[in-house]
């Protein structure tokens, strides 16, 4: 609702470190293991180079796509086959695939840095949400709240019921 990446209370939006090796390096998966190829490793292969027309970008595997962005990226991919090529030799994808395709479309003027979930970030994942956290993602104003799991979380889900049941939401 126009509020500024300052006015959001709870997780900051996404930051990416602009390193390039995940789209740059050869990532070959194989019934679940990865092999990672440099330019040492892979002699025999062309060299990494990013699709013409995208710009390096990374983001949030959890995001919210309207229905004109998903339209969008689809025919693009359909469109270029080569980037769907690309994309499949690059470790998590879905962390750049669809964020370069909306940057270079005409739908960028639109984009939001904001995936609307509410997390607590223990280095490179998010930890279990509990009962401690259900104020502070009330007071966020995400709409969406990751990560619960079984019985560390049963209490948080529990409260955020109630909290459901006593507004009419649920």
């Amino acid at each position: 609702e126009g509020l500024s990446n300052e006015d959001r209370r709870g997780n900051p939006t996404w930051r990416w470190s602009g390193d390039l090796e995940r789209l740059t390096t050869w990532c070959i998966s194989v019934r679940g293991r990865r092999w990672y190829l440099d330019d040492r490793r892979a002699l025999s292969l062309p060299r990494r180079r990013i699709p013409r027309g995208l710009e390096p970008a990374q983001g949030s595997t959890w995001w919210n796509l309207s229905r004109e962005a998903v339209g969008y990226s689809l025919a693009a991919l359909g469109r270029r086959p080569g980037i769907r090529w690309y994309f499949r030799f690059v470790f998590a994808p879905d962390e750049n695939v669809f964020q370069m395709l909306l940057l270079a479309s005409p739908l960028r003027g639109r984009l939001v840095n904001e995936d609307l979930r509410f997390m607590h970030w223990a280095g490179n994942h998010p930890s279990l949400l509990t009962s401690d956290d259900v104020e502070a993602m009330r007071a966020s104003l995400k709409l969406f709240a990751r990560k619960f799991e079984g019985d560390t979380s049963a209490a948080a889900l529990d409260e955020l019921d109630r909290l459901a049941d006593d507004s009419g939401a649920g």
